[in-house]
């Protein structure tokens, strides 16, 4: 995880001679999820994770009645309307059929990376400020009984992309190849992308650094700044694989081949302009989290807080906080939580 790599001050720090990358030649969020706690630029975006919503569209027409991303966009706009629109689809559906799938998708993959803030300073962890909202959000959906069973990295999660039981799912630019098509193959033409409640989130991601003994640095950084920054290489690696560079110099022309080219999972998507509606409907309200290896901590503690929040939907924001502190403080013992 890059977050426990950036402490280890193993990597280079690309905002320093001889590499001068600025900042502000970034997205915001891919400047965040590069940096080390004290301002230094650690990784690159291999490919960026600014995230929205896919959606089936099938789905979508029969419990939604529209299957355009825009009007999906205004009937989701914020979590209140999120809540309604599933608790109309589990009425309508008679329970076979949900919104989103299970909390872990709901509080790990989507809230929990829009609501950031610089809640940690050092051993000093406000995660009381950090996520309940995040968590009264979840617990309100949990408690009410709208989300689906399907948990993230269990075989139920994704066999339900092509059973037909969830309408929406979190969806990164990499996620049009390694989860709507890889698990509902026959699904060309019948997924979309709209942005998801209030803001963009961060889902995944990738980084790339160059290791501080490299003998190989000026090679390692010629590879990087010519297929992940702005050299010819970041056409041919959005070509080939599909990445999309975390510099917003190629998408300062609205001709630019990210938005004129047809991208490799376009026509999957009823024939959307993904790379287009990632960058200027989705990336622009998007943030990232500074990576730190406390910040590792606090996700693993998450995970065991989410899993409990599974068993039981029961849980309110205040018990859930409680977990969360506990985990955090089991994995952090030095920590002084708040």
């Amino acid at each position: 995880m890059a977050e426990k790599v950036w402490d280890l001050g193993i990597t280079e720090d690309l905002s320093k001679d001889p590499y001068n990358v600025k900042k502000e030649d970034m997205f915001d969020f891919a400047t965040s999820l590069g940096s080390g706690p004290n301002g230094e630029l650690y990784g690159v975006e291999q490919q960026i994770c600014p995230s929205g919503f896919a959606y089936r569209r099938d789905l979508a027409k029969e419990y939604l009645g529209t299957d355009d991303p825009d009007e999906i966009a205004d009937m989701i706009s914020d979590w209140d309307k999120m809540f309604d629109v599933a608790t109309q689809v589990k009425e309508k559906s008679d329970g076979k059929v949900t919104a989103l799938p299970g909390i872990s998708a709901l509080f790990q993959n989507i809230l929990c990376t829009q609501t950031v803030s610089d809640y940690i300073d050092g051993n000093k962890i406000d995660l009381t400020d950090r996520y309940t909202k995040a968590l009264d959000i979840a617990t309100k959906f949990n408690q009410a009984g709208v989300l689906g069973k399907q948990e993230v990295n269990t075989p139920a999660y994704n066999s339900s992309f092509a059973a037909g039981e969830v309408i929406f799912y979190p969806c990164a630019p990499w996620s049009a190849k390694w989860e709507e098509a890889t698990n509902d193959p026959d699904g060309t033409g019948n997924w979309g992308l709209t942005k998801a409640p209030e803001n963009g989130f961060t889902y995944g991601g990738t980084s790339v650094s160059i290791y501080s003994g490299s003998e190989h640095k000026d090679a390692a950084w010629d590879y990087v700044q010519d297929v992940y920054c702005t050299g010819d290489g970041v056409k041919e690696a959005y070509e080939q694989f599909g990445f999309m560079t975390g510099f917003t110099a190629p998408y300062e022309d609205e001709n630019s081949y990210f938005f004129t080219e047809e991208g490799q999972y376009d026509e999957f998507f009823g024939g959307q302009k993904l790379a287009d509606y990632f960058i200027n409907d989705i990336a622009i309200n998007t943030v990232g989290q500074v990576q730190t290896k406390n910040e590792a901590n606090v996700k693993s503690a998450i995970g065991n807080t989410v899993s409990q929040m599974a068993a039981n939907p029961s849980m309110t924001t205040d018990e859930a906080m409680e977990i969360l502190k506990t985990e955090v403080l089991t994995l952090i013992p030095e920590a002084e939580i708040k």
